[in-house]
C-alpha cells in the first residue's frame, strides 16, 4: 500500500491568503498613502472644505483665488468610499498647517496604519519622518498619534526645509494634521487635539 507523501514542512508552505480584514486595512493603508500625498500637493493651493473653523492655533484659515480649483481636485479623489476635505492655516500668506479630514472612513482601522500610510506619504513628497519619535494618547472615544517629521516636503513639496510634527486623529472624526507650529511629538499632540477640537465646535 502506497503511503501518503508527508507534509511540507513549514518552510515551504505557501503563506495563506489575507483575510478580508488584512485587505481593507492594506487598502486603506494605500489610500492613505496616495491621498496625503495629493493632499499636501494643493495644499499650498488652498482648499476650503466644509466645516473646518476660520482660525487654529493662532493661525488663519488661507483663502484664494485657485480655492475652486483646489476642491475640484479634492472632490475627484475617489478611493472606495473614501472622501477628502483639507483646509491650510497660516500666517502672512506662509502655510504653517494643513489639516485633512477622512469622510466615510471605515471604522476598526488601527492608528498605527493610518500613521504608517502618511509617513509613506509624507516620505514620497519629499518629508522625513522620526517614527522612533511616535508618541501616542487617548480618552473615551478619540485617539491621537504624532511623529516628528521635518524637510522640504514638510507642508509644500519642494518647499522651504522646515521642521515640524505629523499628526492623526481618531474620533467623532478621521483626520491628519502637520504643522510647523510644534517641533516634538509631545506638544504635537496638544496641537492635534486642539485642532481636531476646534473642528468638532466649529
Amino acid at each position: 500500500m502506497d503511503l501518503p507523501p508527508e507534509p511540507a514542512p513549514a518552510s515551504e508552505l505557501p503563506p495563506p491568503p489575507p483575510s478580508r480584514t488584512r485587505r481593507r486595512t492594506v487598502a486603506i493603508a494605500v489610500a492613505i498613502l496616495g491621498v496625503i500625498v495629493v493632499g499636501v500637493v494643493v495644499a499650498i493651493i488652498v482648499s476650503r472644505g466644509d466645516g473646518f473653523p476660520d482660525r487654529v492655533l493662532g493661525y488663519q484659515r488661507l483663502h484664494g483665488g485657485a480655492a475652486e480649483r483646489a476642491e475640484r481636485v479634492m472632490e475627484s479623489i475617489r478611493i472606495d468610499d473614501l472622501e477628502l476635505n483639507a483646509a491650510v492655516y497660516g500666517e502672512g500668506g506662509t502655510p504653517r498647517l494643513v489639516a485633512v479630514i477622512y469622510g466615510n472612513y471605515p471604522a476598526g482601522v488601527d492608528i498605527d496604519v493610518i500613521v504608517d500610510g502618511m509617513a509613506r506619504g509624507m516620505k514620497r513628497s519629499g518629508g522625513r519622518v522620526e517614527k522612533g519619535s511616535l508618541e501616542k494618547t487617548g480618552g473615551p472615544g478619540n485617539r491621537f498619534a504624532c511623529v516628528e517629521a521635518s524637510g522640504p516636503g514638510l507642508l509644500v513639496p519642494g518647499g522651504p526645509d522646515e521642521a515640524g510634527v505629523a499628526c492623526v486623529f481618531q474620533g467623532a472624526s478621521t483626520g491628519l494634521v502637520i504643522t510647523t507650529h510644534s517641533s516634538r511629538s509631545d506638544s504635537g499632540l496638544r496641537d492635534a487635539r486642539a485642532f481636531y477640537d476646534a473642528y468638532r465646535s466649529a
